[in-house]
């Protein structure tokens, strides 16, 4: 194995991060990265009304009520909400759900190949295609942040 570097940078020129790949046997590259605010991008079926924290009534004013359109960190349904959104911008890309694991996806076209695994927020992928890897990736970055 070995490891690949890259310095992502700015319109300037001025590196603001740093990636490191590693090479597992020459032809398969793996990357991974997280999701961040994950669970916002998947939308509630319909809204939940929740009664502001105490302490925000000078901010919001009392007797508030606030509406929470998007899927949060400890709502019972986040996970499932945010697996379903990541699985159908998947499925739009043409990948499919491995049978063993529903949480591993899959393209190959002729000798390309890329699997992506996801853990929440956390993606792991796997591939032998750089350009497809990017496809992915551009792909996703179109939905999620």
């Amino acid at each position: 194995s070995k490891a690949v570097f890259k310095v992502k940078v700015d319109e300037n020129n001025n590196p603001y991060r740093h990636k490191c790949r590693i090479v597992a046997r020459g032809f398969q590259e793996s990357d991974q990265g997280d999701v961040k605010t994950a669970y916002l991008n998947a939308e509630l079926p319909k809204p939940i009304y929740l009664r502001p924290q105490k302490g925000l009534e000078p901010i919001l004013g009392t007797g508030k009520i606030l509406e929470l359109r998007k899927a949060v960190y400890g709502l019972g349904a986040s996970g499932r909400l945010w697996w379903q959104t990541f699985t159908e911008k998947n499925r739009q890309f043409g990948m499919t759900s491995m049978t063993a694991d529903d949480c591993v996806f899959k393209i190959q076209t002729g000798k390309s190949i890329l699997i992506v695994a996801i853990i929440v927020d956390y993606v792991l992928m796997i591939g032998n295609d750089e350009a497809l890897r990017q496809k992915w990736f551009d792909f996703m970055r179109g939905h999620f942040e």
